[in-house]
């Protein structure tokens, strides 16, 4: 029998602001986020959705907003990568 191993990272920019969800006593975010390719002179976008579960997800959208810079490690699962460690790469600016 094989073993195998499900570990993606990948950093992007938010898409949408998260928002919490509540299904069952489990709460819950999803977004997406733009990851930025290049090939043969060219720039392709691709799209990934994020789904972040209990204390990572508050945390989520309490700190991360549409156009974020963020790196997310996690696994994949159906069509979803399902973070496990987000790290928050934006510098927020200060209030005046």
């Amino acid at each position: 029998m094989s073993k195998s191993y499900n570990k993606t990272i990948i950093i992007g920019r938010l898409g949408n602001s998260p928002s919490l969800n509540n299904v069952d006593g489990m709460c819950y975010t999803t977004f997406k986020l733009a990851n930025t390719t290049f090939s043969n002179g060219h720039e392709n976008i691709e799209w990934h959705n994020i789904k972040a579960v209990g204390k990572q997800a508050r945390v989520c959208c309490q700190y991360l907003s549409k156009g974020d810079l963020c790196c997310i490690e996690g696994k994949i699962e159906d069509n979803h990568i399902i973070a496990e460690r987000v790290t928050f790469l934006s510098s927020k600016k200060k209030a005046d």
